[in-house]
């Protein structure tokens, strides 16, 4: 269902993080041009994976992170429905 979607925020998000070192080396370098456009590249690809990744990840109310992380592993193994 959401593979498409998936897939394509795992490619945004691989240049995404390459962007993060390429703008530090540039900065070092002084290549200021090539900074500036990384800089508007890593501007836009967290733009796109902030509204087709982020604002679709799955909540949960009662649980936080590595605890809700932890119970749909367990419920997963146990072949048990995972609570929401």
């Amino acid at each position: 269902k959401d593979f498409k979607r998936d897939m394509t925020n795992v490619g945004v998000g691989i240049i995404w993080q390459l962007t993060l070192p390429v703008l530090t080396i540039y900065f070092v370098i002084r290549e200021y041009k090539a900074m500036f456009i990384t800089i508007g590249i890593t501007i836009v690809t967290s733009i796109f994976l902030h509204y087709n990744w982020f604002k679709n990840l799955e909540k949960n109310d009662n649980l936080e992170g590595s605890e809700w992380a932890a119970q749909k592993t367990q419920s997963a193994m146990q072949g048990q429905p995972i609570l929401k």
